[in-house]
């Protein structure tokens, strides 16, 4: 089954170099569901992180920020999701960010700047830093953005991960970064490395982001006519982009250079292609910026249309607090939702477990019963640490019969019980102890380091048996135990169990109340 899930991982990477959304999409549910079946959280968090981009690619916000939660919901400080969970806290910070939530946004970038810092094995804080630069920008602090877009690009460089699209955007980052702080001077070498590995990165000629940069600089260098071609270009451009939101911010900076040009004709050209943006987001809150924008050029040039738009920007403003507060609302009652979903579905998993285990035991000593330790046994051994033993000890208690048929029956099982007590408290966490038939029992000892400490437990166990006093009997209690140490791995159970069986019929040939170990082919009591 994991295999199954390692290949649909592997197709859901594949389709989505495709940019094949909805084969994407449909693969991710199948991995959900399986993850799901075999409770794998590291599988199932990481099938909500394809599934949050599938919904985020199809422009499904509302959706898109269900699966992010519920998958940062499923990681629930799990280790095994570090991955998973720097993705989706990431990603719930690009979509906060989007929605103009920036507190939020931001929260959720360190949640996974922090859990990235853990695990630099996974080289993804690259990813965050860029992402905190890029909402530094939004909010126009370029220091910041600064800061962290450098430290995003050292951070790709030092891990050696190759160039791509992310690079562009990243590069093209800092040199607007530069041109909003009146940094020229620092913009040029930007510009080379761009256009240096602009093939690797699999950009064309005319990348919007870039082309911005080229008209910062025609504009520093007071290239009248470059900069024109620059915009027009930029604008034809914009209509290509499915980035809306990023569009929308790199149109703004343009924007902001043609009004200080006072080129009333740019400023017009600039702000419809704004206005048609706007329009396809139908987004209030950007509409609500567009309109302070709109302002601006009609102050700029003293428009007498500036009261209405002032009227009307007014009622915009309110719309998008109401808007605000709208998503806000939405998005404690997606929270909620899924609070409970998750309580839920914890509720079933712990129910089931409970139901798996309680049939594993048995139901008299509560302790695994013969079939269910052979199967936990054979999972240890499989999991064992090849430089440290463990060892499979068969107990007997002995004579038994006479026990039950002097004392009864009662008496016999409150021996068993008191038996089984002794080994629950004599045995290590990772030990397992199973009841093997009605007064014999078996017990695997993980991770032995030497024959002393076997010896040592072996001999803890016979003292505690002898110590046992019941009213009722008058007699002292003993058992035979055998054992057999493993001492390689792959050791097979049923080849171990046999030799444990062989040292305990040593144990009673040799006259009970002992311990013999089976090593090698020879015994040693």
């Amino acid at each position: 089954m994991d295999k199954q899930m390692f290949i649909l991982d592997e197709e859901i990477k594949r389709k989505r170099a495709c940019r094949d959304v909805d084969g994407m999409q449909e693969d991710s549910r199948e991995l959900l569901r399986l993850a799901h079946a075999q409770q794998c959280p590291a599988y199932e968090a990481l099938a909500y992180y394809y599934s949050t981009l599938c919904h985020y690619l199809k422009k499904e916000n509302a959706l898109a920020i269900r699966d992010c939660l519920a998958g940062i919901t499923v990681c629930d400080n799990n280790e095994a999701c570090a991955k998973a969970y720097i993705l989706l806290s990431n990603f719930s910070g690009v979509l906060y960010s989007d929605q103009d939530n920036l507190l939020s946004g931001l929260q959720q970038f360190l949640n996974a700047y922090y859990k990235a810092l853990e695990h630099p094995e996974l080289h993804l804080r690259h990813l965050i830093l860029n992402n905190l630069g890029t909402m530094f920008i939004k909010v126009e602090d370029f220091d910041n953005a600064l800061k962290y877009l450098k430290e995003g690009f050292k951070e790709r460089r030092e891990n050696r991960i190759p160039m791509d699209r992310s690079d562009a955007v990243l590069i093209t980052n800092i040199i607007i970064a530069y041109a909003q702080l009146g940094q020229y001077e620092s913009i040029p070498a930007w510009q080379r490395l761009f256009v240096e590995h602009q093939q690797e990165m699999g950009i064309p000629s005319l990348f919007l982001n870039y082309v911005l940069t080229l008209a910062f600089m025609a504009d520093y260098n007071k290239d009248d006519s470059a900069f024109c071609m620059h915009v027009d270009d930029i604008l034809r451009l914009s209509g290509q982009e499915q980035d809306v939101n990023n569009t929308f911010q790199l149109l703004s900076f343009l924007f902001d250079i043609c009004l200080r040009k006072k080129d009333r004709c740019l400023c017009d050209k600039v702000y419809q292609k704004m206005e048609t943006l706007v329009h396809l987001a139908d987004n209030p809150l950007m509409l609500a910026r567009l309109s302070n924008l709109y302002i601006r050029l009609l102050r700029e040039f003293e428009d007498k249309r500036l009261k209405d738009a002032l009227v009307e920007n007014y009622q915009l403003n309110l719309l998008a607090k109401k808007e605000e507060q709208k998503r806000g609302r939405q998005s404690l009652a997606l929270k909620m939702e899924l609070e409970e979903s998750q309580y839920q579905q914890k509720k079933i998993m712990a129910q089931n477990e409970k139901l798996r285990y309680t049939s594993e035991l048995d139901g008299f000593t509560g302790i695994y019963h013969k079939k269910a330790f052979e199967k936990h046994v054979k999972e240890q051994m499989k999991q064992a640490d090849a430089a440290s033993w463990g060892a499979l000890l068969i107990l007997d208690v002995d004579q038994f019969k006479e026990v039950n048929d002097t004392y009864g029956h009662v008496v016999g099982d409150e021996a068993i019980l008191r038996i089984v007590d002794i080994m629950k408290h004599v045995l290590r966490p990772n030990d397992v102890a199973g009841r093997i038939g009605g007064d014999e029992f078996s017990i695997y000892l993980n991770g032995i380091q030497e024959e002393a400490q076997l010896q040592q437990l072996l001999d803890t166990i016979l003292e505690r048996i002898r110590a046992i006093r019941l009213l009722e009997m008058h007699r002292v209690l003993t058992m035979s135990i055998g054992c057999c140490l493993i001492k390689h791995a792959n050791a097979c159970f049923h080849d171990v169990y046999e030799r444990s069986d062989q040292a305990l019929y040593k144990a009673k040939e040799k006259g009970r109340n002992q311990a013999v170990v089976y090593v090698e082919n020879e015994y040693s009591a």
